[in-house]
């Protein structure tokens, strides 16, 4: 990988530790051609689909599918027709069929199983491949036996739904798990009223038919351990109490379903059917001899048994059949002990050659079988035997502990080149892609680790002259974190945060900023900082000792922070009041004495006053406003009368006015209860995002935030007036509203897993597209994916993906202006860049080069307004032609704007300038991206809390 060159340099790196794994998270090694394919997780890339010959330097992604960490988890990889076919999981609910030729071009989705949005709790059982289709088995409740069938053609989107009586929700019905194919035809065992069949399919529903009926019901005798033997399938069943074990072999058709020998005894044995060569190994259970060995040629008179390997009654259960040059290996019991035998189909010929481990999975390379063990102590072991006592040996311990059996398998492992490729993990948590040739050195991880640790920069925020983040420090421990941009400027201020609890910071003019690590001693309380170490300091333990006060930071104004605490015992949630110091940090007023959570985010603060929600036993949860005295702290309208609740919470502040939103109404207030009146009823919905462009408050509205349903934004302005507030975009969702230059910035979704840039003056003529950009689902709905408007220099910065994978880029508003800035970690994967702030000339924000981890990384200002790459100065974008709407093009009695979309019609209008009030460069932004990330936040918990 060639160094990145370009303007964008990193601030320092914090976590030096070695860099444990590369790639991790691997599964589902398949090999076609002269490649293994695997899904896997790697540095800056989520679970996505590689390819391997076996070496470091032969080990590549395939396709970086969602841009970014998120990933699409690929499952069930099978090949069909010379092609790989697999499935992936996009977020938001949906499921795709994906083939691929092993090229990134070649990767493409071939037919949808579940649009987004209502694949749900459905998910794809296993995948096999039949004469006229990849067919799928797919569970529809999240749990159980799979219940649909559908088969996949060669065309593009042309899949084929099977019915039967899977199909049912009542009974034992249901697909079983195995699916044996022979020429094109698969076999399986399928449920029907409670009874269990043998059906078979060739992809289409004509050719899918039952073979065989259970004659039994409630007695588990239908086609059990289908298997496929020298181009004939087999399958053991029954239809007498006394012979359900019986051998039987199928041409698919109920007439050419014969019994091959009649085998009396235990029928639920779990014996199973082992095909290997010439010869069909069939374990089976007498009184007198227990469960021996047996092998069939699929006559009557070659079904015979062979040895009985512990003699008498006791069984030696011998399973795991595979051929290793002219002989057989199998697992069972013997006189000495569990371990490997040997035969050559005689019983002479089957002999013990050592005591081993129970194998768990397996494959052969060259002339030796591997398989894992899990022993008592939980130690992983990896194991080789080419039949002999002394050929049979540990290959290498691997990891150690309880988490180790998720991490190692060899169930779907695979051979290329002479090598074994598997999942591993050892002691050192190198976790992931392995390979071995069968030696303790050679046995190592696929990708040798390569840089260092990340240090995950996080909740970026500027506060006077220094900038603040959340990051990891070497040993895993995450701290709160300042810099001026330079590496010496670099300290940790406090080294006990846990990951998983935001960090909210405040603070004023002089510098000060508030935070809320989680401490043994102290457990979760305020501290203070001035930037430096040695004045970062606990404010005030509100509960003393271990316990905890939960503070949540609301607001910062006139000089003090304003929180949400919770003092022990009694008055959970109320509202706290502190200027950095224990002898001026007190609850400003207790609201709902000795009840639970009293105060809530988000607060808005417009000059010295804070808004905030608040619940009180005789009215409920209203606004509340508060000059940080007991007697300056009031409700400011019982917006909903007596004790119900409104839940009108500040949304945001335009000038002097406040406006509320209350789950469907739009409210303003100028501060009293009088002036405080409703402005409009927009329909439910979380009002979110608010941005303020001029004189206009830009919001989204949405619905709530459910797995497996695509959230919804849909575009807002408002200039408080009811026949001023309109809808602006009409689309299933709209993305990070940023202003700049008196213009609304956004992404819009579109079809084909696209955003399009968009700007808005608000008019229907003023709104049109920027750029067209691929989609990054890890971004959407997150805190890290705002834009920034870097200004007055006129420039926006944010992530987005090309070819690159997902980078840092800017824009200047217009199509030629909108570009990459620089591609940082070379390749598909791309640096994952998140959390834009500006200090100063330089623009921070957290990204990876492919060497180093998650590191702070920081551009000046300059580079954002250079000419691009080919040296051409932007020029106007292109508009939407406002006479041909993309969406309803008609304004509603709700006062609904047409929506003014992208347009084929001809060509398009140039964008107006600033004198036609396109542009509008005149105006001021105001923003509060602090406000987005505490009321996203607080959504979720009020949602848990109400």
């Amino acid at each position: 990988m060639a160094p990145a060159t370009g303007p964008v340099t990193l601030v320092t790196d914090l976590n030096v530790t070695p860099l444990a794994r590369q790639l991790s998270l691997s599964d589902q090694f398949t090999r076609m051609g002269g490649s293994v394919y695997f899904s896997a997780t790697g540095t800056g890339v989520g679970q996505e689909l590689w390819r391997t010959d076996g070496t470091p330097q032969g080990t590549t992604l395939v396709r970086d599918i969602i841009p970014g960490p998120w990933g699409t988890d690929p499952s069930q990889l099978t090949v069909w027709k010379e092609r790989l076919y697999f499935v992936v999981s996009l977020p938001w609910g949906g499921i795709t069929l994906y083939v691929s030729d092993g090229t990134a071009a070649g990767t493409l989705p071939h037919a949808v199983i579940a649009p987004e949005g209502q694949g749900g709790a459905k998910y794809v059982d296993s995948a096999f491949p039949t004469r006229n289709g990849l067919c799928l088995s797919l569970v529809s409740g999240g749990f159980g036996a799979a219940d649909e069938l559908l088969c996949a053609k060669e065309t593009p989107q042309e899949l084929v739904r099977i019915p039967g009586p899977w199909e049912q929700t009542t009974g034992s019905s249901g697909l079983g798990y195995h699916f044996s194919v022979v020429d094109g035809v698969a076999y399986f065992d399928a449920g029907a009223n409670g009874a269990r069949e043998g059906w078979r399919t060739d992809g289409t529903p004509e050719g899918t038919s039952r073979f065989f009926v259970e004659l039994l019901p409630g007695l588990s005798s239908g086609a059990r351990s289908l298997a496929s033997f020298q181009g004939t399938q087999y399958f053991r069943g029954g239809d007498a109490a006394e012979d359900r074990a019986s051998l039987w072999r199928t041409d698919g058709t109920p007439g050419g379903t014969v019994r091959v020998k009649q085998l009396a005894g235990q029928a639920n044995c779990a014996c199973g059917l082992f095909p290997v060569g010439d010869t069909l190994w069939l374990p089976h259970y007498t009184p007198e001899t227990g469960v021996e060995l047996w092998k069939s040629d699929g006559t009557a008179e070659g079904t015979v048994f062979v040895k009985d390997l512990v003699p008498g009654p006791t069984n030696s259960s011998p399973f795991g059949f595979v051929r290793l040059g002219a002989t057989t290996l199998f697992w069972a019991g013997s006189p000495e002990g569990f371990g490997v035998w040997r035969t050559d189909g005689t019983a002479a010929g089957t002999v013990f050659v050592k005591a081993t481990p129970t194998p768990r999975g397996g494959q052969v390379v060259g002339g030796a079988y591997y398989f894992q063990h899990l022993t008592p102590g939980l130690e992983q072991e990896l194991w080789r035997t080419d039949g002999t006592a002394e050929g049979t040996r540990v290959v290498k311990r691997l990891g150690l502990g309880a988490n180790v059996e998720a991490g190692v398998s060899l169930a779907n492992a695979a051979e290329v080149n002479g090598t074994l490729v598997f999942r591993g993990r050892d002691v050192e948590d190198r976790f992931g892609p392995w390979r071995s040739d069968g030696t303790e050195a050679g046995t190592l991880p696929l990708v040798d680790a390569q840089g260092t640790n990340s240090t995950t920069p996080r909740n970026l925020a500027v506060i006077g002259s220094r900038l603040y983040f959340l990051g990891r420090a070497p040993g895993a421990q995450y701290g709160v974190w300042t810099t001026d941009g330079t590496a010496a400027g670099t300290v940790a201020l406090h080294p006990t945060v846990s990951p998983f609890v935001p960090l909210p910071v405040f603070g004023g003019a002089e510098g000060r900023v508030f935070f809320r690590p989680l401490s043994t001693e102290v457990g979760q309380e305020l501290w203070v900082s001035d930037g430096t170490a040695g004045g970062t300091r606990l404010v005030k333990d509100i509960v003393p000792g271990a316990g905890s006060s939960w503070p949540e930071p609301l607001i910062f104004t006139g000089g003090a922070l304003y929180f949400r605490a919770t003092e022990k015992g009694a008055n959970a949630g109320e509202l706290w009041r502190t200027d950095g110091t224990p002898e001026n940090t007190w609850p400003v007023r207790t609201l709902l004495p000795g009840g639970v959570s009293a105060a809530w985010p988000p607060a808005l603060a417009v000059g010295n006053t804070v808004y905030f929600l608040a619940t009180t036993a005789d009215a409920g949860q209203e606004p509340w406003l508060t000059d940080g005295t007991p007697e300056g702290t009031r409700m400011l309208g019982d917006l909903a009368p007596g004790t119900a609740s409104s839940g009108a919470w500040p949304l945001a502040a335009v000038g002097d006015t406040l406006y509320l939103f209350d789950g469907s109404r739009l409210w303003k207030s100028d501060g009293t209860a009088e002036g405080t009146r409703l402005v409009k009823d927009v329909g439910r919905g979380t009002a979110m995002k608010p941005v303020v462009v001029g004189s206009t408050l830009y919001f989204l509205l949405g619905g709530s935030v459910t797995y497996g349903v695509p959230p919804t934004g849909y575009l807002w302005k408002t200039d408080g007036t009811p026949e001023g507030t309109l809808q602006v975009r009409t689309t299933r969702r709209v993305e990070q509203p940023t202003a700049m230059g008196g213009v609304l910035y956004f992404f819009e979704e579109e079809p084909l897993d696209t955003h399009v840039l968009w700007r808005t003056d608000g008019t229907e003529a003023g709104t049109w597209r920027v750029k067209e950009l691929p989609r990054i689902w890890w971004l959407e709905g997150s805190s890290l994916s705002e834009m920034l408007a870097v200004e007055p220099e006129g420039r926006l910065i944010f992530a987005a993906a090309d070819a690159s994978g997902v980078e840092p880029w800017v824009s200047d508003g217009t199509p030629e202006g909108t570009r990459p800035l620089q591609d940082l970690y070379p390749g598909t994967p791309g640096s994952s860049p998140h959390g834009f702030s500006r200090l100063g000339g330089y623009v921070y924000f957290g990204a990876t080069d492919g060497t180093l981890g998650l590191e702070l990384w920081k551009v000046p200002v300059s580079a954002l307004v250079a000419p691009g790459p080919d040296g051409t100065e932007a020029d106007a974008g292109t508009a939407v032609d406002a006479g041909t709407p993309d969406d309803a093009g008609t304004t509603d009695d709700a006062g609904t704007m047409a929506d003014a979309g992208a347009t084929d019609a001809g060509t398009p209008t140039p964008a107006p300038d600033a004198s036609e009030g396109g542009c509008g460069c005149g105006a001021t932004s105001v923003g509060a991206p602090w406000l987005m990330l505490v009321f996203s936040a607080w959504m979720g918990r009020r949602r848990r809390d109400v």
